[in-house]
């Protein structure tokens, strides 16, 4: 179950109603921090386990791992190109940087992977400054709003409640690139 910090409290009350009892292991993910009292607070509390997990940006050795283990250790990311990679937002979580890191294997035999190396949407350019922690949950937000939202910026505009042209103005200040 998905965003659990999100259900409308009559939901998560129906939901942990039907919960109560069941010998069935369920897997959520939400915020770590859920206000006691309330009826998502009754759900989570069925969680007989929590496992915080950092954002994938935030793992600076997952992306060297899978490409070791993809390449028998022949291929190795340079700094810049692990830079690259940890600042975009990653919307599509690992299936996307497997994808990613995929595409770039099967491009090169071995040696250092540059910032050229990887797909145009994934490199960040010279220009890019480093995004604070408030920019950075708006950069992310606003990605996975898109991702949501199938890459329609109108509903992303929408689903936020901002206006397009605020949309598009935060897309360009922020850096953020879509996948083609």
């Amino acid at each position: 179950m998905e965003s659990v910090h999100l259900l409308p409290e009559a939901a998560a009350a129906r939901t942990a109603r039907i919960m109560r009892g069941r010998n069935r292991w369920t897997a959520m993910t939400g915020m770590p921090e859920i206000r006691s009292g309330t009826q998502r607070a009754a759900l989570a509390a069925h969680c007989l386990a929590r496992v915080a997990v950092e954002p994938l940006r935030a793992l600076p050795g997952i992306a060297q791992d899978i490409l070791a283990r993809r390449t028998g250790g022949r291929l190795r990311l340079t700094p810049g190109a692990a830079e690259s990679l940890a600042d975009h937002p990653w919307p599509g979580n690992l299936r996307e940087l497997h994808m990613v890191l995929g595409d770039v294997a099967a491009r090169r035999t071995a040696g250092d992977v540059t910032v050229q190396d990887l797909p145009v949407a994934y490199r960040r350019s010279g220009r890019s400054r480093r995004l604070g922690p408030l920019e950075r949950a708006e950069h992310d937000a606003i990605a996975a709003a898109l991702h949501a939202c199938g890459g329609n910026k109108t509903r992303a505009a929408e689903h936020l409640g901002i206006s397009r042209t605020t949309l598009y103005h935060r897309i360009r200040t922020l850096g953020i690139t879509l996948p083609p």
